[in-house]
């Protein structure tokens, strides 16, 4: 992505990387036991 790239071609790229990070995120929550937390104040411990 640069100023010379067309704006098409930038969205494009954009997309495919925020699909990709999405996917990636979704499998690293998959593989941990640790599961979902919505508690800020909780500590993390490592099992």
């Amino acid at each position: 992505m640069d100023e010379y790239s067309p704006k098409r071609h930038d969205i494009a790229q954009l997309k495919f990387l925020c699909e990709t990070l999405y996917h990636d995120c979704l499998a690293n929550l998959e593989e941990s036991n640790h599961g979902w937390v919505n508690d800020p104040t909780s500590a993390i411990t490592s099992s």
